[in-house]
């Protein structure tokens, strides 16, 4: 099935200045830790996001003391909070965490290129005739549904009918379509990252709670 969907870009761009947004919400606790701490804020600092802990050690903090001119430099509250909140601690596969997605997303809309907005088709209805009544004797759909990849069109189902051929097949589909947001595999990787409307609003739920904690300290 092949659909062009005029809206592409644009809600890319959309699902791009969210996540961004949620993003900088992240960025604004540093900014009120630094003061609370009476450290001089610089471009430096910013809510670190890390999938591997190795990293996290090496480039913002081991325990509660800051590398120095890293993103947490001179900061002395909610260093154990913004610890706990990384996605190495939270998932097998710190991947999945929410802010590994918005963490992913953010840069990879700001440096590289705009997040793909897809429509993905749901399991649905399907009607078929033919011209000459020729019956589907066989057909085959994807295990888990419609399948999303960049660049490929989704693959909803593959039919085969008797003979003789039909020269003219109609098909009607009912179905919901579900948006997609993907972005390019990072080095090393073979998968696109992808998430759907869902999973953005429980992004946006996430970086709520986190805010909430830090709102209490």
């Amino acid at each position: 099935m092949r659909e062009e969907v005029p809206e592409r870009l644009h809600l890319a761009a959309i699902a791009g200045d969210v996540h961004h947004n949620l993003r900088s919400a992240l960025d604004y606790i540093i900014t009120a830790l630094a003061i609370a701490s009476q450290t001089t804020l610089t471009t430096r600092h910013q809510f670190p996001i890390f999938e591997d802990s190795r990293d996290y050690r090496t480039k913002v903090a081991v325990g509660k003391q800051p590398k120095i001119g890293g993103s947490l430099s001179g900061i002395k509250h909610g260093l154990v909070e913004i610890e706990r909140f990384q996605p190495y601690n939270h998932q097998s596969d710190p991947k999945a965490d929410p802010l590994a997605h918005l963490n992913r997303f953010s840069n990879a809309d700001k440096h590289r290129q705009i997040g793909t907005f897809g429509a993905m088709p749901s399991e649905g209805l399907m009607n078929v005739t033919t011209d000459n009544g020729s019956p589907v004797i066989d057909s085959w759909h994807p295990a888990n549904g419609p399948t999303w990849e960049a660049d490929r069109d989704p693959m909803l189902a593959r039919l085969r009918f008797a003979k003789p051929y039909p020269r003219k097949i109609t098909m009607h589909v009912e179905m919901s379509i579900r948006p997609l947001f993907a972005i390019p595999p990072r080095r090393q990787e073979t998968k696109w990252m992808a998430h759907d409307l869902r999973f953005l609003k429980g992004i946006r739920n996430h970086v709520r709670m986190v805010v909430e904690v830090f709102e209490q300290l």
